[in-house]
């Protein structure tokens, strides 16, 4: 489990890069709404997240069933990610990308659990 939860780390390194630099990109500098832009690079960024679970994180081959259970934990986390930034955007004066990093701190760790139980059955 540790060495998964290191490779998680360095995988999560990428992938909230392309996370942060896409909202930053599309609000600051394509002028985007915020939380349009984290809807929209939240959407690339697991679609990434697949591709690193399955091929570097937990080494599993692209299977139809594994395909449906990440497609049901991408939904569920995409909705929850969603909500919470909407709320915090809409409700508070925090700064977008603090909102971000807060989502990826309250986030990360579920999603790590949840996709070692999916690639790990």
């Amino acid at each position: 489990m540790f060495f998964q939860f290191f490779k998680y780390g360095i995988g999560s390194i990428f992938t909230y890069f392309f996370l942060f630099a896409g909202v930053y990109i599309l609000t600051d500098l394509v002028g985007l709404r915020a939380n349009w832009s984290y809807l929209i690079v939240l959407t690339l960024t697991y679609g990434l997240n697949y591709l690193l679970a399955a091929k570097f994180i937990f080494i599993k081959d692209f299977t139809r069933n594994n395909f449906i259970l990440f497609g049901i934990y991408v939904l569920i986390f995409w909705v929850l990610n969603n909500i919470f930034f909407n709320i915090l955007f809409k409700f508070s004066d925090i700064h977008y990308l603090i909102i971000t990093t807060i989502n990826v701190a309250i986030f990360a760790p579920l999603r790590f659990l949840s996709l070692r139980h999916i690639f790990n059955r």
